[in-house]
């Protein structure tokens, strides 16, 4: 991927440290409200509790599509978990009439992931149903001044950050170039193609506001956003009811996610459409895809941000929390530079 260069909001990085030296350095925990145990008769979704290290999402599931003897799309998660991390998640399997007809097979023995709890439910596990990601972050060979530090951890914890699509969305081969894409024969690529060209004409805007400051402004006749959702409503006119939830990280503005305007409220405004006239190739193939638009926040608020020196005294760890579709990368960028022993590859959300 060519690397686009982000503004940030907080100053400059304080120093370079090393991340994901082993996939322990980063890991990810699944937030996840599950389903009360199903009733005899309707166990027909079987739910499991997976901790993979070096695998990405999508691999793990056609494991367990090909081990419970199922196609692919039975096979249900809530979102996908870096590959170069130790994370877990939740995984759910169509196997209607046998909860109660045959055992559960013995696993596969695999370095990659292993089984660590399941049960069984009566719906499939969809996209987006997770309410978001622990992270337990090692960062090495970084020696921040600790005042300095303290302010910034502090700063991120009121205000947020600006909410940039990590560079997992792009993977190796993305190319951000204003010409038409040439689509992948393969679905699933095409899928990837589409994210990325979204997530980068997303960037641009949000770059834009980073770089104007006005990122954590709030405008009449823009819709805000709940935190950690995509619902939200479009602001009429200023009120102190919108302003003390904003200031308590509960809204946040938005910007366009480029596609089909079904609703106007979702569509780009004028600034947002100006921002994004040199991609209008990108915008015109969207909408012959049917992808239809939407809105994302423009500010990612962490909770439970905490930060302490690693046993050796020569790097940090750093635990916070961040609702679905936020992405670590952009808290560590806002605090120092990194340099990454594994390239990655894959989404966070």
């Amino acid at each position: 991927m060519t690397e686009t260069i982000l503004p940030t909001a907080w100053g400059e990085p304080l120093g370079s440290a090393l991340l994901r030296s082993t996939p322990e350095d980063f890991v990810v925990i699944e937030h996840l409200d599950l389903p009360p145990p199903a009733a005899p008769g309707q166990r027909e979704h079987l739910w499991l509790c997976v901790e993979k290290r070096g695998a990405n999402t999508g691999w793990v599931a056609r494991q367990l599509a090909e081990a419970l003897g199922v196609r692919a799309r039975h096979v249900g998660y809530a979102g996908r978990k870096d590959r170069h991390a130790l994370t877990r998640q939740w995984f759910s399997v169509y196997l209607p009439g046998r909860a109660d007809r045959e055992p559960l097979p013995e696993w596969p023995e695999h370095a990659e992931f292993r089984i660590i709890d399941s049960r069984w439910a009566n719906r499939k596990l969809r996209r987006g149903q997770h309410l978001g990601n622990r992270f337990l972050l090692t960062l090495r060979d970084w020696t921040p001044d600790q005042d300095q530090l303290s302010r910034r951890l502090a700063d991120i914890s009121n205000f947020g950050v600006p909410n940039y699509f990590g560079p997992q969305r792009f993977g190796h081969e993305f190319r951000p170039e204003p010409k038409p894409i040439v689509w992948s024969a393969e679905r699933e690529a095409r899928g990837f193609q589409i994210s990325a060209m979204r997530s980068h004409l997303f960037n641009l805007q949000l770059a834009a506001r980073v770089h104007s400051g006005d990122w954590r402004s709030v405008r009449t006749g823009e819709w805000l956003a709940w935190r950690g959702s995509a619902a939200g409503f479009l602001l009429q006119e200023p009120e102190a009811r919108i302003d003390a939830l904003f200031a308590a990280g509960e809204l946040s503005p938005t910007a366009w996610l480029p596609g089909l305007v079904r609703d106007e409220r979702l569509g780009p405004a004028a600034t947002e459409r100006e921002m994004l006239a040199d991609w209008s190739v990108w915008i015109d193939q969207l909408c012959e895809r049917r992808v239809e638009c939407a809105r994302r926040p423009t500010v990612l608020v962490p909770e439970n941000l905490a930060a302490q020196p690693t046993p050796d005294g020569t790097g940090w760890q750093l635990a916070f929390d961040l609702p679905p579709g936020g992405f670590a990368t952009t808290i560590v960028q806002a605090l120092c530079e990194t340099r990454l022993t594994d390239q990655p590859e894959e989404v966070q959300d």
